[in-house]
């Protein structure tokens, strides 16, 4: 009995899970490495969030005799910094490519927050890279 409540309960949530709001034109299977693409932006941007931290703590710490690493793994340290450094040629990238599939009327299913997110970490990749 106890089984039947988790399958109904699993059910109800991928029912839940389907009904959120995504941009849904006209779905193909040759455009769903969108889906994929979008995700490794967002986990680039993320990485460039966390680069520009690492870079406030070190130039914190640095000016008040510490050390110059914001974590002991430098390995760890200078990934994330490379992949917040691309992360804006991979988000222009992106930017054109939804823009095109937009105005094309070849959107696929990509949720609208990652759009949104992506396009907002844009403008301020572009703050911080060129202004």
């Amino acid at each position: 009995m106890k089984i039947f409540y988790l399958y109904v309960l699993a059910k109800k949530l991928i029912i839940a899970s389907k009904s959120y709001r995504c941009l849904t034109y006209f779905p193909a299977k040759k455009y769903l490495y969108m889906r994929f693409f979008s995700k490794i932006i967002f986990v680039c941007n993320s990485c460039f969030v966390l680069s520009i931290i690492f870079r406030f703590v070190e130039l914190h710490s640095a000016a008040k005799g510490g050390t110059d690493q914001a974590i002991p793994l430098p390995f760890v340290e200078g990934a994330l910094a490379v992949l917040g450094q691309l992360a804006i040629v991979f988000n222009l990238i992106f930017c054109i490519t939804v823009l095109i599939l937009f105005l094309s009327r070849k959107m696929q299913q990509i949720c609208d927050w990652v759009v949104i997110a992506n396009l907002i970490f844009f403008i301020i990749q572009v703050f911080y890279f060129f202004l």
